[in-house]
């Protein structure tokens, strides 16, 4: 009984070394493109965002679910964007997303001097006089292409805690949870609101994006960037339970591979109010002002739709609308 036991326990354990299935031959490809990244951290930091955009571009005319996937939520979200001005975005968010690839590693292995002169920082008195506070801070951001490295810019600056969402792919779960326990104080599960709350009271700062697609009960149907989105109700709830502030929080890439510029914004007044849908609207409109500022940065590729009021169809399976 104890060796079945034993032997039902899950095999990655250990998120800090590689379980043993993930070095099976389906993997391998994974560990060839993680292998590659991980040599280029050491090339000049130019070089690594122009290979970037070459991979971006070449994933932009390989992957056509993807391609399609961004060119409806663009559709959706910029109606009066003409259909030229639509793909140009399409095409600026793929080369985001290629140079997202070689920024992950480089933030996890990058050179502590190197982010010290890259980042140029706004505003980030707001964070300061909310913590001065004594009570803990709710860094609300988007899925931008940016969001790995924008962790290791942020941690020059302050400590942070981060949560932690569990996908399909075994490889990236192992190999993103063991990244960011290389820089955060705590690696959270996206499900362990307890623990969220626990250190939001404790006067940490807890790094939060709640702008994707949230099909569980409890969501709110309120308007993304003018459309009816299914809407994770938690920012709300966890800045009620630890009395955290919510500031709003974005790192933007800057041409010419410049560096990033990191925005803070003021907190959100009044907030929680107390009623879900109008708490769940103003965090949308939030992050919608963020998205604003560097749309093509952004993660078009993420389904953000896909859960739709009742009786509505999958927008996904057809062409891209227009409204």
């Amino acid at each position: 009984m104890r060796a079945a036991a034993r032997d039902a326990r899950p095999v990655n354990s250990d998120p800090k070394s590689p379980a043993g299935h993930l070095l099976a031959p389906r993997y391998w490809l994974a560990w060839l493109a993680f292998l590659v990244s991980r040599l280029g951290v050491w090339l000049p930091y130019r070089w690594q965002l122009a290979l970037g955009r070459g991979v971006g571009r070449a994933a932009h005319a390989l992957l056509p679910r993807q391609r399609h996937n961004a060119a409806v939520n663009i559709a959706l979200c910029f109606p009066k964007l003409g259909e030229r001005e639509r793909e140009q975005l399409v095409r600026s968010s793929f080369s985001s997303l290629g140079m997202m690839l070689f920024e992950i590693p480089l933030a996890w292995w990058g050179r502590e001097a190197l982010f010290r002169r890259l980042a140029s920082v706004e505003g980030i008195e707001h964070l300061h006089e909310a913590l001065a506070r004594g009570r803990g801070v709710i860094l609300l951001s988007a899925h931008f292409s940016t969001l790995e490295i924008s962790g290791r810019l942020l941690r020059v600056h302050h400590p942070l805690q981060v949560s932690f969402r569990h996908g399909r792919h075994p490889f990236v779960n192992w190999l993103l949870r063991r990244g960011r326990e290389r820089l955060y104080e705590r690696v959270l599960d996206r499900d362990d609101v307890r623990a969220m709350v626990r250190c939001l009271r404790e006067g940490a700062v807890l790094w939060f994006a709640p702008d994707e697609n949230f099909p569980h009960r409890g969501r709110v149907f309120v308007p993304f960037l003018g459309v009816e989105a299914a809407t994770n109700p938690n920012t709300a709830r966890f800045a009620r339970l630890a009395g955290a502030a919510v500031v709003p929080f974005a790192a933007l890439r800057l041409p010419d591979a410049a560096g990033y510029r990191l925005v803070f914004r003021p907190p959100l007044e009044g907030f929680p109010s107390g009623e879900a849908g109008a708490d769940a609207r103003r965090v949308n409109e939030a992050l919608g002002e963020l998205i604003a500022m560097a749309p093509e940065q952004y993660l078009w590729v993420q389904k953000r739709f896909l859960t739709l009021p009742e009786g509505e169809r999958d927008i996904y399976r057809r062409s891209p609308p227009r409204r």
